[in-house]
C-alpha cells in the first residue's frame, strides 16, 4: 500500500513537469506573447502651472508586442482583461496614476479607439470574449498628463510592466484560473522641464518717503500719498504666459483696492495704510489674492518686468504718528 502511494505521487509531479503551459483550461502557445514596448520621449518641456488635464505626450495604441499566442482546447471558453500589473497613486485625473515626478500622470487604455482606460488595481477594464482555438494578444496605448503642479525631474518607469492582459474562465469581471499573456512595458527616461520665470530679486523691500501728519489733516478715507515706483524683474522661457498674484500678509483692509492695514504694535502709525497699484498705464488699483496677467514670453531668456506703486493710502478720519510697515506675498504662475 506504501509503495502505490509513492507510484501515485511521482506520477502527478511527472505529470507536472511534461505538461503542456495550461491556463484557465486552455493550451497557451507560445506561453506568453512578446510584450507591448513603448520607449518615453527623451525631453518634454511643461509650463509649470498648466492646467489639470492637459495632455503633454500621447503613445497612440499599437500591438507591437510581436506574434501573437494561440490559445486552444478551451473547457469552458475564456474571456480576456486588462489590468495594472500593481497598484498605483490616483490622481485628481480620472484614471491617470501618479509617476516619479509630481504633476505628472500616466493615463493607459487597451483598445484602439474605444478609450478603454485601465483602471485602478485590481479592477478589470476591456472585457473580450468568449473564445476558444484563437489566437490571442492586446494593444496598447499611454498619455502623459498634468495632474498638478510641475516639477524638474527625470519620468521613469524603471523598463517594469505596468499593465498586462490577462484570461479568466469567468466573463463575470473576475478573475478564475487567471493567466497573464500580454504586458505593457514602458521604457527609458524623459526630463520633464518645467518651463518657468526666475525672479530677479527674491524679496523686495519697497521704502516709501516720510509723510507728514499734517498732510492728512482734512482728508477724507481713501486719500493717498507719496506714490513710489518699483517693479519685479523676471527672466522666463519660451511661450509662458505669465501671471502673478499679491496676498497680503498684514490684514486686508481692502481686497479690491489693493489696501494693506499697517502692521500693529508699540511705535507704529495708526488710521494709514500701503496701496498697491499696477504700475503700467493708468496705474489702477490691484485686487489682491486676485491673478493677473503680465505677457507672453516669445523668446528664451526673455526679461519680463512687471511694473508696481506702492503708496500711503488713509484708512481712518483719526490717525496718530509712528512707524508705516505692510507685508505681502508675490506668487507666480506659469502656463
Amino acid at each position: 500500500m506504501k509503495n502505490n502511494t509513492l507510484y501515485i505521487a511521482l506520477s502527478l509531479v511527472i505529470m507536472g513537469v511534461l505538461s503542456s503551459k495550461v491556463s484557465a483550461s486552455c493550451t497557451i502557445s507560445p506561453s506568453v506573447s512578446g510584450p507591448v514596448v513603448w520607449a518615453l520621449p527623451a525631453t518634454l518641456s511643461v509650463k509649470r502651472n498648466a492646467a489639470v488635464g492637459t495632455v503633454i505626450y500621447t503613445q497612440p495604441w499599437n500591438n507591437s508586442g510581436g506574434p501573437y499566442a494561440s490559445a486552444s482546447n478551451c473547457s469552458p471558453s475564456f474571456y480576456t482583461y486588462v489590468q495594472l500589473v500593481n497598484a498605483m497613486t490616483s490622481t485628481a485625473v480620472p484614471n491617470a496614476y501618479a509617476t516619479n515626478v509630481a504633476g505628472i500622470g500616466v493615463r493607459m487604455w487597451a483598445n484602439a479607439g474605444t478609450s478603454q482606460y485601465i483602471p485602478a488595481y485590481p479592477n478589470l477594464n476591456n472585457k473580450q470574449g468568449p473564445y476558444n482555438n484563437v489566437p490571442i494578444s492586446q494593444g496598447f496605448g499611454f498619455d502623459l498628463v498634468i495632474t498638478g503642479p510641475v516639477n524638474t525631474g527625470a519620468l521613469t518607469f524603471g523598463n517594469a510592466n505596468v499593465a498586462r492582459a490577462v484570461m479568466s474562465d469567468s466573463g463575470a469581471g473576475i478573475l478564475q484560473n487567471p493567466y497573464s499573456y500580454q504586458y505593457l512595458q514602458i521604457n527609458g527616461t524623459t526630463s520633464i522641464i518645467a518651463s518657468a520665470c526666475t525672479v530677479d530679486t527674491q524679496n523686495v523691500a519697497v521704502a516709501l518717503p516720510s509723510l507728514i501728519m499734517a498732510s492728512l489733516t482734512g482728508k477724507s478715507v481713501g486719500a493717498t500719498f507719496n506714490p513710489t515706483e518699483f517693479n519685479i524683474a523676471l527672466t522666463c522661457n519660451t511661450g509662458i504666459k505669465v501671471s502673478y498674484q499679491i496676498d497680503g500678509i498684514s490684514s486686508v483692509y481692502s481686497q479690491p483696492a489693493g489696501v494693506l492695514n499697517n502692521s500693529t504694535g508699540s511705535g507704529m502709525a495708526t488710521g494709514v495704510g500701503i496701496q498697491i497699484l499696477a504700475g503700467a498705464g493708468a496705474k489702477s488699483p490691484l485686487p489682491l489674492s486676485t491673478k493677473t496677467l503680465v505677457a507672453t514670453s516669445i523668446s528664451n531668456n526673455q526679461p519680463v518686468s512687471i511694473p508696481l506703486v506702492a503708496q500711503y493710502y488713509k484708512t481712518a478720519t483719526t490717525n496718530s504718528p509712528g512707524q508705516v510697515q505692510a507685508l505681502a506675498t508675490f506668487s507666480m504662475y506659469y502656463e
